[in-house]
């Protein structure tokens, strides 16, 4: 059924509750372990011997493919050893795993998916006659388990793991890390890390926000052209985060699935933009660093933050640099405009390691306060800290209190708490708090700031930072967001980026769902924002919105798993969890995903396509058209000096609708090309003489020729050799 599940027998889900129901290890986060299944203390960290993360941004949320080769190297083994590797990894709560690969030989076997009882025994029973299974558990949200058998001693195993993982969008920016912490299990580091990215056309320039100086290089392989990066050891093992230009229209970005009489879509929605509530922001940045409270470097902090406000601030903002040393220092004694010129010079004047090793939090506090205090109004603070010296309970208050001397106003302060080592635990009023947490959480609750760590999150560093910076500029109160068709509804929806009934303005909502109807599709929101009520109603038509492929359908499913797990687990509820996992090959915590040896019933996959793999490519296929709707055909393609795109439509066209352009893979426009004829058309043809919109030839590589008409977007890639 497209939108059902499978009805399963009455008893599976009382099996599964009952062995889920007993206790479970606790796991650290990440573990990369092999071991002898005969004898299980002849246990040795594995090694990852090669990894490769491919990205392919699909909007709201991200695919990406994991790639792992491992090995029991140093561990003592030989051939004669038969050997499991056992991983637990983790992945972001609202991460959604899609599929799992196992190699043999050099056969790909793509697992099935099969509830957990079934699955666990299969993989058990083959273990002990010793043939080539993998499974692929989720034992809770965002932790999993891969177990892979058998491994000799001097071998290695290759696997695959798929996931969606939701992306951070901003005005300026959309954001997701890559899972390079996963890395730092293997005994042996892994030397290079391959980061293939698969942009299109709509995903521009990206960029690794912790390492701008890693640059993307365009390469060809038999399933397209991509970008790649190539991680060297030392960038490998620190968190990174994979950023894109936004590509918001008016704060929007909207995109659609047919399917039937249903349509599938995605959305998301700055309030800022889309409902012009923008507010001018005055932000302070206090920096303080503890050298021995974490393992980022004082370059990577100052990277990352002299990045973030460069892409989250206006110029119509303001900022300031306040630093932690003995003696507090200011970078400058007024508010300076946050262009991006400004805040460079400001940074550029720190030096490379203005803070000192250790903290002094509350000098630069009570220096952060007198300076808003002095300059403001309007002014907040933006704490990043490493320190861990006013844990205590009594301590904290007693600050808290100097901080609030008498007449004294305390402007908003949002705390990003980086400490992620040698982390100090307190207990007080019945609550365990890791680290300055009792502090931070009463010191933003006190002045209607924000507090987020790093040891919690599941976010980097990066992302940390852009959390708080879209808190700045305030929240919407009595939020109410609907989405609906002109002529239909909208159900099953899914929101991410609710606080309740408020929303903070400059961070994006996002919402998954499914429509009946037809286009336009229509926006309605509705809240109070800087104490004055405002209702808004948008639209956006149908050739506005982009073309989404069915990961939209595994993506909703797997945030309707999510919402059913988040239930009390009746036997209903497992049953119906179950359904649409197998459905859709969604991975839950009542099902796994279980590869097979192809003598035990795994099916070798013909059509599964290694992204790993390299060459030039011959000639380039056309994108799938809609049925029915346009047909694009290049010729020659690759092509030295020009090449001609035909296009035919079901049905004549104004031609003053529809536009015709080449763009890079990057996203940027090469060249406007014209259709040469007037009034109504079905079919056009266009050539593309290699040049850009100055007449001047453009360099070797891949293009795009996109046609936008009042039915959609449609694309084809264009090889140019010189």
């Amino acid at each position: 059924m497209k939108n059902g599940y499978r009805t399963l027998p009455r008893w599976l889900p009382l099996i599964l509750l009952i062995g889920l129901a007993a206790p479970t290890p606790a796991y650290a986060q990440y573990s990369l372990q092999v071991l002898d299944p005969q004898q299980p203390w002849r246990s040795v960290t594995g090694t990852i011997e090669a990894a490769t993360v491919s990205v392919r941004p699909q909007g709201i949320y991200w695919e990406v493919g994991l790639y792992l080769t491992f090995s029991a190297r140093s561990g003592g083994f030989t051939n004669h050893d038969t050997l499991e590797v056992e991983l637990f990894f983790s992945l972001p709560e609202e991460a959604v795993v899609t599929d799992s690969w196992l190699w043999v030989g050099n056969d790909i076997v793509r697992a099935d998916i099969k509830d957990t009882w079934t699955a666990r025994t299969i993989y058990e029973d083959i273990v002990r006659r010793r043939r080539d299974p993998s499974i692929l558990y989720k034992h809770s949200p965002g932790f999993y388990e891969l177990r892979v058998f058998p491994m000799a001693g001097g071998e290695t195993r290759r696997v695959k793991i798929t996931y969606q993982v939701p992306a951070l969008w901003t005005a300026s920016t959309v954001s997701a890390l890559i899972p390079t912490d996963l890395l730092r299990t293997s005994l042996h580091p892994v030397s290079n890390v391959a980061l293939r990215v698969w942009p299109g056309v709509t995903w521009r320039r990206p960029h690794l926000v912790e390492q701008p100086g890693v640059t993307f290089v365009e390469k060809s392989g038999p399933l397209g052209t991509f970008l790649e990066a190539v991680l060297p050891r030392e960038t490998a093992q620190r968190t990174l985060t994979l950023a894109f230009d936004a590509p918001l229209q008016d704060g929007i970005y909207l995109s659609r699935l047919p399917d039937g009489d249903e349509t599938w879509y995605q959305l998301a929605l700055l309030p800022s933009k889309t409902l012009n509530l923008a507010a001018r922001r005055k932000v302070a940045l206090l920096l303080d660093y503890d050298a021995g409270k974490t393992t980022l470097t004082q370059a990577e902090v100052l990277s990352a933050a002299r990045t973030l406000l460069q892409t989250s601030l206006a110029p119509t903002d303001s900022f300031n640099l306040i630093v932690s040393r003995l003696d507090i220092w200011r970078v400058r004694e007024t508010w300076l405009p946050a262009t991006p010129e400004a805040i460079a010079d400001a940074f550029a004047s720190l030096g490379s390691n203005p803070m000192t090793e250790y903290s002094n939090l509350p000098s630069l506090l009570n220096n952060g306060i007198e300076f808003v205090n002095t300059h403001g109004p309007g002014g907040s603070l933006l704490l990043l800290s490493s320190a861990d010296q006013v844990g205590e309970a009594g301590v904290a208050n007693q600050l808290i209190e100097d901080l609030r001397a008498p007449d004294r106003r305390l402007p908003p302060v949002h705390v990003v708490d980086y400490t992620n080592r040698n982390v100090s635990y307190h207990f007080f009023g019945g609550q365990n708090f890791e680290g300055n947490g009792y502090f931070y959480t009463n010191l933003a609750r006190i002045t209607g700031g924000t507090y987020v760590n790093i040891r919690d999150s599941g976010l980097s560093f990066s992302e940390l930072l852009t959390t708080s910076l879209t808190s700045l500029g305030g929240t919407i109160s009595a939020f109410d967001l609907y989405t609906t068709l002109a002529s239909g509804f909208c159900y099953g929806r899914f929101t991410s980026n609710e606080q309740g009934d408020a929303v903070f303005v400059d961070r994006a909502i996002l919402q998954v769902g499914k429509c009946l109807g037809g286009f336009p599709f229509r926006i309605e929101a509705s809240g109070v924002f800087a104490a004055t009520p405002f209702s808004r109603s948008l639209h956006v038509d149908a050739q506005d919105a982009a073309l989404s492929d069915t990961t939209l359908i595994a993506h909703w499913t797997g945030r309707q798993i999510q919402a059913l797990e988040n239930r009390t687990q009746t036997n209903a509820v497992i049953n119906e969890i179950i359904g649409y996992s197998l459905d859709q090959r969604v991975l839950s915590r009542y099902t796994a995903f279980l590869a097979l040896d192809p003598d035990q019933g795994g099916q070798v996959c013909n059509t599964c396509e290694d992204e790993t793999g390299n060459g030039a490519p011959t000639a380039v296929e056309d994108e799938t058209p809609l049925p029915g709707e346009v047909v694009l055909e290049a010729y020659p393609n690759p092509f030295h000096t020009t090449v001609t795109v035909d296009v035919r439509l079901p049905e004549p066209v104004e031609v003053s609708a529809i536009t015709f352009a080449v763009y890079d893979v990057m996203g940027r426009l090469v060249k406007t090309l014209q259709p040469g004829t007037v009034g109504f058309a079905s079919t056009f043809t266009l050539t593309w003489d290699g040049t850009n919109e100055a007449g001047q030839p453009v360099a070797s590589g891949t293009y795009f020729f996109v046609m936008l008409t009042p039915t959609g977007r449609h694309t084809i890639s264009l090889v140019l050799v010189r």
